[in-house]
């Protein structure tokens, strides 16, 4: 997942965030979850400062682990061969879809 300024954009996969091109700026978190949403409230309360998330390995109040976090290049190390990674399919977005980031802080 990623956060730049006061966005924090939902979660993706590796995969995803090596072959995507565009803007890889601001912190990366990855994170292991059951559910995108586990993942996507875990990097939010820690973004936030908000009580009961661990910044490093399992959460002891969520269920998601913090693996690595750090700029884009620090986040994928050792996770991902970019080689490996087929290219993506055109980007699609219709008028109901969910956004890709949220305003998180204040």
């Amino acid at each position: 997942m990623r956060h730049a300024g006061d966005q924090l954009f939902l979660p993706i996969r590796l995969s995803v965030a090596v072959a995507a091109d565009g803007d890889r700026s601001g912190r990366w978190f990855v994170v292991k979850a059951d559910h995108p949403n586990d993942a996507y409230h875990h990097v939010r309360n820690l973004v936030t400062g908000q009580a009961g998330c661990d910044r490093r390995g399992p959460c002891r109040g969520c269920h998601a682990e913090t693996i690595r976090a750090g700029t884009y290049r620090q986040a994928i190390a050792n996770h991902v061969d970019p080689a490996a990674v087929p290219p993506l399919p055109a980007d699609v977005a219709t008028p109901w879809a969910h956004p890709r980031s949220r305003t998180v802080g204040g």
